[in-house]
């Protein structure tokens, strides 16, 4: 019931069905539908599904755990969604981290230069004081 009417006609049993997969053939359903539209006006009621239902009890059942396997699974879709959504975000930060710590890499090798080329200055310094001292 769609449209919260609280009535269902012919093409919601037809939805019912083939979104459950369940095969049966249009004429079949049609059928299944005019035995439970005791009144004959093209839709239905619950009391009157409800004593369509009792009639039915196989077929109850099969919409029954149909629907249920489908929301399980559809239940299912969605944490291996929400799985995969959290290893992308863990996949986007580890490439985040491993270029923080190249650019940190590459920032120390920088700095080591500048103290190794300020310790040369440095130690030529000293030997030209330490020369001119002799």
């Amino acid at each position: 019931d769609l449209k919260n009417t609280r009535t269902l006609d012919v093409s919601n049993f037809h939805k019912v069905f083939n979104a459950l997969s369940i095969n049966f053939t249009p004429s079949t359903i049609e059928d299944l539908f005019q035995r439970s539209d005791v009144t004959g006006s093209r839709s239905i009621n619950y009391s009157q599904f409800r004593n369509w239902a009792a009639h039915y009890p196989s077929l109850i059942d099969a919409i029954f755990f149909r629907s249920r396997e489908l929301v399980e699974c559809a239940n299912r879709v969605a944490e291996i969604d929400n799985s995969k959504a959290i290893l992308d975000d863990l996949s986007r930060a580890e490439r985040a981290a491993i270029t923080s710590a190249e650019d940190a890499a590459n920032g120390l090798a920088q700095q080591q230069q500048v103290v190794a080329t300020a310790e040369d200055e440095v130690k030529a310094y000293t030997n030209i004081e330490s020369d001119r001292n002799n």
